[in-house]
């Protein structure tokens, strides 16, 4: 059974403009118009699996069980102490991180910056001490499976099907930590501007940085996270040979389409698959810097196209 759904309109949705000039509205104007088959297969965060391994451009988490069906019944004998549960179309809900190990991973802080998005579980308690048994998971993944995805303009991710439930592999780096947020922005095949976070389950911070100096890219209004001043150029931060495979893996995974958002973590020397988001913060606009640049960068790739 499919739960109803109102659909989300949110008030920018339908501000549509005959010449974008801003990412923003490149974005707003992509979710109306662009039904290229190939964006919900993107945004499927099961099926872009296959693809990403298609593209032979980096590794992807292991994946330890799938299912499409409800309602949803995990088989929680068979899974390893740690791992990653998640839903195939619902980016900002029901997402659990397990983590059952015999040492807690680290930097996890009670009332997180993003606690909307990820429960981190360990001994059927959430990160803020709320109970969630397996039957209370199963519970919130079934509703969700059975709900399409709200939002009425993000046509990629609506059009997700089937919808279903993935475990993958929790990722940690040898210090016991999640890897860093590394998020590529590509427009049309090419890196235009990387987008590094880090604090996920603290307090999140956020640089962007040149693709080819690595230089960082100041932001003045309207940017969301606070800057990693520890970072002034990623480039040297991550090692010249580093920046330049996570650069080409992006492009090589984002050479299809005219702009995606490319998501990777980079645990010790391997490159890892995240995920692909085609309408960042449902193209709500971000800093002066990131409108004006992005817009440009997609109008050059226009051009070149």
């Amino acid at each position: 059974m499919r739960l109803p759904f109102s659909p989300v309109i949110l008030p920018w949705h339908e501000d549509l403009v005959d010449e974008p000039e801003l990412i923003s509205e490149f974005i707003i104007r992509s979710m109306h118009e662009n039904r290229n088959p190939i964006l919900p297969m993107m945004e499927d965060k099961f099926a872009s699996r296959e693809y990403v391994l298609s593209k032979s451009a980096c590794k992807v988490t292991e994946l330890f069980h799938w299912s499409g069906k409800t309602p949803i019944r995990l088989p929680w004998d068979e899974l390893p102490s740690r791992c990653v549960i998640k839903t195939n179309h619902w980016s900002g809900d029901g997402i659990f991180i397990i983590d059952d190990g015999e040492e807690a991973i680290g930097g996890v802080q009670k009332d997180m910056a993003i606690t909307e998005i990820y429960r981190v579980v360990r001994a059927n308690r959430d990160q803020d001490g709320n109970r969630w048994s397996k039957r209370k998971i199963e519970r919130k993944l079934t509703r969700l499976v059975r709900r399409r995805y709200p939002f009425l303009y993000e046509w990629a991710v609506r059009a997700i099907d089937p919808r279903g439930v993935l475990v993958e592999e929790l990722l940690l780096n040898k210090e016991g930590c999640t890897p860093d947020d590394i998020k590529v922005h590509c427009f049309f095949g090419k890196a235009g501007f990387i987008q590094y976070e880090v604090g996920k389950f603290t307090s999140v911070k956020q640089n962007l940085h040149h693709p080819l100096s690595g230089d960082f890219i100041e932001q003045t209004q309207n940017r969301k996270w606070p800057p990693i001043t520890e970072i002034p150029n990623l480039k040297d931060f991550l090692g010249d040979e580093m920046f330049g495979r996570i650069v080409a893996t992006a492009e090589k995974l984002s050479v299809d389409v005219p702009y995606v958002r490319v998501d990777l973590f980079m645990v010790d020397t391997e490159i890892y698959f995240g995920e692909f988001t085609l309408y960042p913060r449902s193209g709500e606009k971000q800093s002066k810097e990131w409108e004006e640049l992005g817009g440009e960068l997609w109008q050059e790739g226009l051009d070149r196209s």
